[in-house]
């Protein structure tokens, strides 16, 4: 199957636009969720070329980046809690839907993560790892397609982008030189 192929297939099951728009206050704590897992992913992708790719990090910067991740929290959980005047919003069915596939996407590769932890006990499941990689790939799809682009030019531009930051195939040392390293 290939990635137009698939992208069709998926959005078969997705909802293009909502039955019902959330509400402001449902989208306030639905933003807040958003920047609490980008705060995550940052983290995440610091720790990740710190160790495996060699770039090295410093306990400072951690401590930033796990406070920022702290104030998202703290901000969702207040978010949650309620609100005087949740913010107005107006964003089309097609932005709701946008954000709900975000937090899928985010939801999914926490379980990817979660599945993958498993490997330290000698008990990660190849079926259930695949199953949530093709959660993943369902909400990348959707994302795609909500955005009006295919998903093979999405897959092309990784290649591309790859291909010109990584001319002989992946090395620490390249990955070192990389201006957009952060």
């Amino acid at each position: 199957m290939d990635a137009n192929e698939y992208q069709k297939l998926a959005s078969r099951t997705l909802i293009m636009e909502p039955d019902t728009t959330f509400t402001n206050y449902e989208l306030a704590i639905m933003l807040a969720a958003l920047e609490l897992g980008a705060a995550v992913g940052k983290a995440l992708d610091y720790v990740k070329k710190g160790i495996a790719h060699r770039h090295g990090f410093s306990s400072k910067e951690l401590h930033t980046l796990l406070c920022e991740m702290a104030r998202a929290d703290l901000d969702l959980r207040v978010t949650a809690a309620g609100m005087d005047a949740a913010p107005n919003y107006n964003l089309s069915g097609n932005d709701q839907m946008l954000i709900w596939c975000a937090l899928g996407l985010g939801g999914e590769a926490g379980e990817v993560m979660e599945g993958a932890s498993m490997v330290q006990y000698g008990d990660i499941s190849t079926q259930e790892m695949v199953k949530e990689q093709g959660d993943v790939a369902w909400y990348l799809a959707s994302i795609a397609t909500l955005m009006g682009v295919s998903l093979s030019d999405v897959m092309q531009a990784n290649i591309d982008k790859l291909a010109a930051r990584y001319k002989n195939g992946y090395s620490s040392g390249d990955s070192k030189k990389r201006i957009d390293t952060t």
